[in-house]
């Protein structure tokens, strides 16, 4: 497996999926400081999710503070696979892959050839009541 070709996309363009089949791995800071990474179609919808305490049992015994960004991978199965990766890192490399788009530090994983764009969110901190910046 090679490193895939990376593209950035815009705080902008954080919505929009680069394909009809794309899937996002997610990291989200939690309350205790923990990064939380998981996949996700529509990544702003589950991170409202899991401020809802919906989401996954890891983030409602440690609810998210922020979601730090995603990248975009072709398919659920790319998706499954970076996500297992990413989880294998400690917490600061977990952070500088995503905000890298997934650089040099990550190139001895095992990652999928498919294309992927890396979205950094803008900082939206949780305060009292569930109310965000």
């Amino acid at each position: 497996w090679a490193l895939p070709r990376v593209w950035s996309s815009g705080p902008e363009q954080m919505s929009a999926t680069p394909g009809a089949d794309a899937w996002a791995v997610y990291l989200l800071e939690c309350a205790d400081g923990r990064v939380y990474t998981g996949i996700a179609r529509e990544p702003e919808q589950r991170y409202a999710k899991h401020l809802a305490g919906k989401g996954a049992r890891f983030t409602r015994s440690n609810p998210p503070r922020q979601l730090l960004g995603w990248v975009w991978v072709a398919g659920h199965g790319d998706a499954l696979r970076l996500e297992m990766a990413w989880k294998r890192l400690p917490r600061t490399a977990r952070i500088a892959a995503l905000h890298q788009g997934m650089a040099t530090h990550v190139a001895a994983l095992t990652l999928p050839t498919t294309p992927v764009a890396a979205t950094v969110a803008p900082a939206r901190r949780v305060h009292h009541h569930g109310q965000t910046d």
